[in-house]
């Protein structure tokens, strides 16, 4: 019983202090709006010392109370207590406080959060400060809000860049205005739409929305229906295709994927999916794959290898690759060893890379194809008389032309090779190789297996230089007795 008690003298003491609150809220406003209201000279003055605290309409005041070292007094108005203040202090919840404007002839006070100035006519308070704020001829009002200058247009002028400008959409519109950029926007009634800046007649019917492309009109209608004779009228595919009338106002339903049309609604058809066409059946579809798509439980499925077989195994596709053709991507792609060696690619797509198994004895070269490991790359491979030669196993060493093995199977690799014609046995003459072997091809006047034979092939010839040699040593003996006795007889 005691708690009870104790909680009802609480409510009690929380609805007064609330209703305090609210009157005092409630007595605020009403001096705000009454200081607002006034537009006459003589009720300004009237109420110029009411915000300064002075207050003239008295209904008692007293010089003892304790309103700061501002203060002159105090008053009460109504039960409320207000501070009279000196010069440039006002009222601050029963506190004389500094309070100024800027621009003078300003009447400063404090309000509920803040100090407030009421500035003189063609200037608006901004940011505790009065500035400077014109709208121009065709405005009633202008302010700052958040700190942007706001215009309060008289009839038919909309604000634009700082000042008020005449707006006209026409007598259908429902307003205008201007947005950031100054463009003219304009909203208009019910079967119009904005046409070169004015509300010109657009109706596309009850279901859809009228607008205009430059001097075009245009629907767009409401879900279910679709433009015919430039009305929006009912068209409907249901809910898994969009509905379109024809140039000849035929109806047309324009299916989504794995949809077709059955009787003018869109109805599934699974082998669409995929490329396909659909053919209705009295208990459903048939699929009609397009080539390079298989009919796998009524839908159509992409089964294409291109240079190769494709079957599906278990749901899934498997490309059989023709010859010299491997798989890169899911496809069937040339991939080429040479000599119809296995081939496959190891990277795919614009880095495709294949991968040969070359046999023994090869290897992938540059061109991508197997080709025959070089054993002979190394020049000390084999004896200087001798040549490197490739084969499967590896390599071997083969003699030189003009040389050959020093004796009957010995390897050259091993032993090396001796030059045929390196003996020069050929006396008179010179060595011809013919395969291993050798013979020598004489000088004239020679004969024999190395040239040792002179030969005789002149002897008549020879009688005859002998003769004329004779003849002639007579002949020169004659002469030059003949020379010696003609001498002599002309000596005296």
């Amino acid at each position: 019983m005691q708690t009870l008690k104790v909680l009802c003298v609480a409510l009690l003491f929380a609805t007064t202090c609330v209703s305090n609150i609210f009157t005092d809220l409630s007595r605020n406003l009403s001096s705000i709006q009454e200081i607002l209201k006034q537009s006459s000279s003589e009720q300004l003055l009237e109420f110029q010392d009411v915000e300064q605290g002075t207050m003239m309409l008295q209904n008692s005041t007293q010089d003892n109370c304790d309103c700061g070292p501002r203060g002159k007094g105090c008053e009460y108005v109504e039960g409320r207590r207000k501070c009279i203040c000196d010069n440039g202090y006002a009222d601050d919840r029963g506190v004389c406080q500094k309070c100024t404007c800027e621009i003078s002839g300003q009447i400063c006070f404090y309000g509920w959060l803040d100090r407030h100035c009421r500035c003189p006519d063609g200037y608006s308070a901004r940011y505790q400060r009065c500035e400077r704020c014109d709208c121009g001829p065709n405005s009633d009002l202008c302010y700052f809000s958040s700190g942007e200058k706001r215009c309060g247009c008289v009839n038919g002028y909309e604000q634009r860049f700082g000042g008020c400008e005449i707006c006209d959409c026409g007598m259908n519109s429902t307003t205008c205005d201007f947005d950031e950029k100054g463009y003219k926007k304009c909203r208009c009634e019910k079967g119009y739409s904005v046409m070169e800046g004015k509300c010109k007649e657009c109706s596309c019917g009850d279901h859809g929305e009228c607008t205009f492309n430059g001097i075009i009109k245009s629907c767009t209608c409401d879900k279910g229906y679709a433009v015919k004779n430039r009305k929006c009228e009912a068209c409907d595919c249901g809910v898994n295709g969009d509905c379109i009338f024809d140039e000849n106002g035929k109806k047309t339903c324009q299916c989504y994927v794995t949809f077709e049309e059955y009787n003018g609604i869109c109805v599934l058809c699974p082998c669409k999916y995929g490329t396909g066409t659909c053919v209705p059946q009295q208990n459903g579809f048939q699929c009609i794959c397009s080539e390079g798509y298989l009919n796998i439980d009524g839908k159509c499925v992409e089964c294409n290898c291109r240079n190769g077989d494709c079957s599906i195994v278990d749901g899934k596709k498997v490309c059989t690759c023709y010859p010299e053709n491997a798989i890169e991507r899911g496809y069937c792609e040339a991939c080429q060893c040479g000599g119809g060696i296995d081939c496959v690619f190891e990277q795919w797509g614009s880095d495709a890379k294949k991968k040969c198994f070359c046999p023994k004895g090869y290897m992938q070269d540059k061109d991508g194809l197997c080709s025959r490991v070089s054993q002979c790359q190394d020049d000390n491979k084999c004896p200087n008389s001798t040549v490197c030669v490739n084969t499967d196993e590896g390599y071997k060493c083969v003699c030189k032309q003009g040389f050959r093995p020093l004796r009957k199977n010995a390897d050259p690799k091993d032993f090396g090779c001796e030059d045929i014609c390196g003996l020069n046995n050929c006396l008179a003459g010179e060595c011809e190789i013919t395969g291993d072997h050798y013979h020598c091809r004489c000088q004239e006047g020679y004969a024999g297996t190395f040239c040792e034979v002179e030969l005789d092939i002149y002897p008549k010839k020879k009688s005859l230089v002998a003769g004329f040699s004779v003849l002639a040593t007579v002949i020169i003996m004659l002469l030059i007795t003949t020379v010696f006795f003609a001498r002599k007889i002309q000596v005296p």
